[in-house]
């Protein structure tokens, strides 16, 4: 399955972003459960586009409104985060984005090829649990 897709239209974008809807991605500032509102709801770079260029379906998760867009580099993001939350919540939080635990070390070193890859691993098998193959 080609999940390069960076068209916001395409069916397997689209089946992507459901999926995260599904696992309840959890918002990134305050670790709440989400408040799915169409409002206030969109999809935002993980890398984000000013400092790496990466726009595939991998590099997307959905935030909510009254997160800023997320600007600064990962390193600097999930590094504030962590220290927010500590390791147990931010794996939560990421998990519901369908972000591996394996991936945060890619986050936190701003690894973009890693992580794509372990990403990549992590939504194919939560495909796969839902098909059931």
């Amino acid at each position: 399955m080609d999940l390069e897709v960076k068209q916001q239209t395409n069916a397997i974008y689209r089946g992507i972003i459901a999926l995260i809807v599904l696992k309840g991605a959890m918002d990134f500032i305050t670790g709440q459960p989400p408040q799915f509102d169409p409002n206030r709801v969109q999809d935002d770079h993980i890398f984000p586009k000013k400092h790496f260029k990466e726009d595939m379906i991998l590099n997307r998760t959905l935030i909510t409104s009254n997160q800023s867009k997320i600007d600064k580099k990962p390193s600097e993001f999930f590094g504030d985060r962590l220290k927010d939350f500590g390791r147990k919540k931010l794996v939560e939080i990421l998990r519901s984005h369908l972000i591996p635990e394996e991936a945060l070390n890619y986050l936190l070193k701003d690894d973009l090829k890693n992580f794509l890859e372990c990403r990549k691993k992590a939504i194919l098998e939560e495909i796969r649990l839902r098909i059931g193959k």
